[in-house]
């Protein structure tokens, strides 16, 4: 045991401090429910009591209506767990995001150490062994945005720990085969947790087969009978995500079909009605509503990559972050674009996993009438300033 907490001295008080800043006065920081945190107490604490949601659905699975946004049930049932040990408060409702939160903290140092386990960033301080790894995983912990995240009630860090850790049991069933099953369910969980996942993971398990080509192909059939074991059990959600259950916070918050869209449709007829007085019907052409719903994809992506929102003004809602606040401290701005110089002239898998992350989590996020970088993108961010840091 003693040799134990040497060996992971650095780790173990990184955690402790991820703990402490996430669960100090959790029930009272921040002041008061948001409108989601209401949501799912209420909903918990109905089925807790009654097996029915406010709706009077039994049980319900994969989606509960809440407030018409449909939501998934991955927090909700834990939520429900939580009520059943500590009641119904504040405190049960925030706390698995403030321990899934701690955990993401863990995921990520065994996913950053498992991607440069072979890397010669590393070096030894009184018998201590110095690497990326502790440096990532303490720039999350201290991290004002994941810090405010995971203090709110919110599905996201639940997804971030659920692909994190998944991630790192894909790369050790590289060599290890029985550790494949359990990325595949973990990634067949956060389906089940947050929307954005019926985006990024299947783009972020291609990247993983892709650039793990050679080393499945002793696993084959293996590797293709959890893959179909995990579509098995994503059956459930396709009657959802084919009708308005799965498609509402699309339908709610997109520029294409969302409140914003009819904004769009009236600059597209105003620019129409001048370019037509001159230029007669071939204005069609260019301003229509296809051309500005890609112009303004294209923007909301590379806004959603902008180191101004990641570093100097954050978004527009204060959930995610502290309002007219950047996620990271500003200091971080070089280590970060440093790292991904660094990481770019490596050249290796690692390195193109990092920037696949970080290129298609706004693939989602970017259809939204605001634009949000989403806290998945944020969270690949600090392995690539580590990298940087150690690299120094």
């Amino acid at each position: 045991m003693k040799e134990f907490f040497h060996n992971n001295i650095i780790l173990i008080l990184i955690v402790c401090l991820a703990i402490i800043l996430r669960f100090y006065n959790l029930s009272q920081i921040p002041v008061g429910f948001n409108d989601d945190e209401a949501a799912f107490g209420y909903n918990a604490s109905s089925i807790l009591q009654t097996a029915r949601d406010e709706w009077g659905r039994f049980l319900p699975f994969p989606v509960f209506e809440s407030f018409g946004d449909w939501k998934l049930v991955g927090y909700l049932y834990s939520v429900v767990l939580s009520q059943l040990v500590f009641g119904v408060s504040e405190f049960a409702t925030r706390l698995p995001s403030a321990i899934f939160g701690v955990l993401a903290v863990f995921s990520t140092y065994l996913l950053t150490k498992k991607l440069f386990e072979k890397s010669f960033l590393q070096f030894t301080i009184y018998n201590l062994q110095f690497t990326v790894a502790p440096l990532a995983a303490l720039l999350l912990a201290i991290s004002p945005w994941h810090i405010a995240a995971s203090r709110n009630a919110f599905e996201s860090d639940i997804l971030i720990f659920f692909l994190t850790i998944s991630t790192y049991f894909f790369l050790r069933g590289l060599s290890e085969k029985k550790y494949q099953t359990i990325s595949i369910l973990g990634f067949a969980a956060s389906f089940y947790i947050y929307r954005s996942a019926w985006i990024f993971t299947p783009f972020l398990v291609g990247v993983l087969i892709y650039l793990s080509k050679t080393q499945l192909s002793r696993y084959k059939i293996f590797f293709a009978k959890n893959i179909i074991f995990a579509l098995i059990l994503l059956l459930p959600l396709v009657p959802s995500i084919l009708t308005f259950r799965g498609q509402s916070r699309f339908f709610q918050e997109s520029f294409i079909l969302g409140v914003q869209k009819q904004g769009i449709i009236d600059e597209v007829n105003e620019r129409r009605g001048r370019c037509e007085s001159s230029l007669g019907i071939g204005c069609q052409l260019v301003y229509n509503k296809y051309n500005f719903f890609l112009i303004k994809y294209f923007n909301n992506y590379i806004s959603n990559l902008s180191p101004e929102t990641y570093y100097i003004k954050g978004t527009e809602t204060g959930y995610q972050s502290f309002p007219q606040r950047g996620f990271f401290y500003t200091f971080e701005l070089s280590l970060f674009l440093a790292g991904l110089i660094f990481l770019l002239k490596r050249k290796q898998p690692a390195s193109y996993l990092l920037i696949c992350w970080l290129l298609i989590v706004p693939l989602g996020p970017s259809f939204t009438a605001v634009g949000n970088p989403g806290r998945l993108n944020i969270l690949k961010a600090k392995d690539l300033e580590g990298c940087y840091f150690w690299h120094l």
